[in-house]
């Protein structure tokens, strides 16, 4: 019996244009909500703004596969983050 495996989606590398990353358009990829007292990873099908620091995208707004629109979230922080089940329905994420 062959089971289908949802691909392991990481978070894109480093794409210099400009002097800014512009990695945050290579959607999906993994992003934890920011300001949360829980962190619940999400997958980002779509960017819907980045908010810069220092020419880093780190920080993003996107649309989350399981439906939240507008989450503020960050790209790089999700290493202690349980998954959300709507995204990642057979909880491998890394």
């Amino acid at each position: 019996m062959t089971t289908h495996a949802e691909p392991v989606v990481r978070e894109p590398p480093e794409r210099i244009e400009d002097g800014l990353d512009v990695s945050y358009r290579d959607v999906p990829y993994p992003v934890v909500p920011a300001f949360t007292a829980r962190s619940i990873l999400h997958l980002a099908v779509e960017c819907q703004a980045v908010l810069w620091n220092r020419n880093s995208s780190t920080r993003v707004e996107v649309r989350t596969k399981c439906g939240k629109s507008g989450v503020p979230a960050d790209r790089r922080n999700f290493a202690w983050s349980r998954t959300c089940r709507r995204c990642y329905p057979n909880g491998a994420h890394l």
